[in-house]
């Protein structure tokens, strides 16, 4: 066996476990195959034959991190870490997402008793949305 058909097999291995980034896979790889240097032939097959796709792990990673409630704002960074274009982001990041709604849910999962009354828990409170990547107007409009 060669060692191209064991890379391809590894980064077969790694995508049917689930969807991955061109960067991030890339990066498995070099790990697991330090000498190889190669990849691009690898990584060109595997698009060609629709097993790699940054536009289809985009918007896996993009509804799976608004599930756990997180915002636009932070998973577009999140993304851009991983190697997927603004292009792919901007396409993906507010189609069939209700973003209101996801701080919503994230704010009555942290906060039960809802809104604070004092000043400094209030700020918290706004703090902890926008660590969470939602805007200024999202959390602005859960205060008003």
């Amino acid at each position: 066996m060669s060692q191209d058909s064991d890379v391809y097999s590894k980064a077969v291995d790694l995508l049917a476990i689930r969807e991955h980034s061109t960067k991030e896979l890339i990066i498995k790889l070099q790990n697991k195959f330090p000498k190889f240097r190669d990849f691009n032939e690898i990584i060109e097959r595997l698009q060609r034959e629709n097993l790699l796709n940054n536009t289809r792990y985009a918007q896996a990673y993009i509804r799976m991190r608004a599930k756990k409630g997180f915002g636009s704002l932070r998973i577009s960074q999140e993304l851009k870490e991983k190697g997927i274009t603004t292009e792919i982001i901007n396409e993906n990041i507010s189609d069939e997402i209700d973003w209101y709604l996801v701080m919503q849910q994230a704010f009555k999962k942290k906060y039960p008793l809802g809104k604070a009354d004092s000043l400094k828990d209030v700020i918290k409170q706004k703090r902890f949305l926008a660590n969470r990547g939602f805007s200024f107007e999202e959390i602005e409009s859960v205060f008003d």
